[in-house]
């Protein structure tokens, strides 16, 4: 039995990356989803433009989360297209990689809008329709909610603040049947993690380099690696998985 045919899920943040590959694995499995990016329909790319072809599995929402009444509106939307919502992939987030010294409040405030704030207003407004499916949040989150990277205050921040919420969600919830569990990868192929590596290392051709030796190690994952953990956590296999935060990173944490 395919415990998520049928079942309704938003995706944030899924014109790429992890997002991505968990809706195309979604949709392989029957189930509707709504997909979301901070770009209009007609500029994303041909990835995602394909999984929209059938309107009747796949639906596109633009919104830009880090505007507090679009992320607040971005549930409601998402349940309009079908009737409802059995899930939410909080996966949608910013990088930022700068000395901690010179960060600004303006700064700060622009990363935790998206990494943290958005979240919990996305996860308010989904409540209504996650308490009639009796369904499912699963939080993208990161190792860095554990342990930090130099230059990486304001991100690493977010994330533990993000887990927290996650774990109070899931409290605060688990009377109404909601389940609320956390994924934190480690080192993943995706343009945000190259574009933080051309950061932390000064030029592109050190970004390259560091993805292709995390690569050969494996300790850098492909996006799939990440999205059969997500795809667990919505699915009626963890209905007793609850307030759950999953380390998803090949073992790299094992190491220090």
């Amino acid at each position: 039995m395919n415990r998520l045919e049928g079942k309704i899920i938003l995706v944030t943040g899924s014109t790429s990356g992890i997002g991505l590959a968990v809706a195309e694995r979604l949709l392989s499995k029957g189930a509707r989803v709504i997909l979301h990016g901070q770009k209009p329909e007609e500029d994303l790319p041909a990835s995602v433009s394909e999984l929209l072809a059938d309107s009747t599995k796949a639906r596109y929402i633009w919104a830009d989360l880090g505007d507090s009444s679009a992320a607040t509106e971005l549930p409601h939307r998402a349940s309009a297209m079908w009737g409802g919502l059995s899930g939410v992939v909080l996966n949608a987030a910013v990088a930022f990689h700068q000395d901690w010294l010179s960060v600004t409040p303006d700064e700060w405030k622009s990363v935790m809008a998206v990494n943290v704030l958005a979240q919990l207003l996305v996860a308010q407004s989904s409540t209504p329709y996650l308490r009639d499916s009796e369904g499912s949040i699963v939080v993208v989150s990161s190792t860095n909610a554990l342990r930090v990277n130099k230059k990486n205050l304001v991100y690493d921040s977010a994330k533990a603040a993000l887990n927290h919420m996650a774990k109070a969600w899931a409290l605060e919830l688990k009377d109404d049947r909601v389940r609320v569990n956390v994924v934190m990868p480690g080192g993943v192929d995706t343009p945000m993690l190259e574009s933080w590596l051309k950061e932390y290392s000064g030029s592109e051709l050190g970004a390259a380099a560091v993805l292709q030796e995390g690569r050969d190690s494996g300790l850098i994952a492909m996006p799939e690696d990440i999205a059969g953990s997500i795809l667990f956590l919505l699915s009626d296999e963890a209905r007793w998985v609850n307030g759950a935060a999953l380390v998803v990173d090949g073992g790299a944490y094992l190491e220090g």
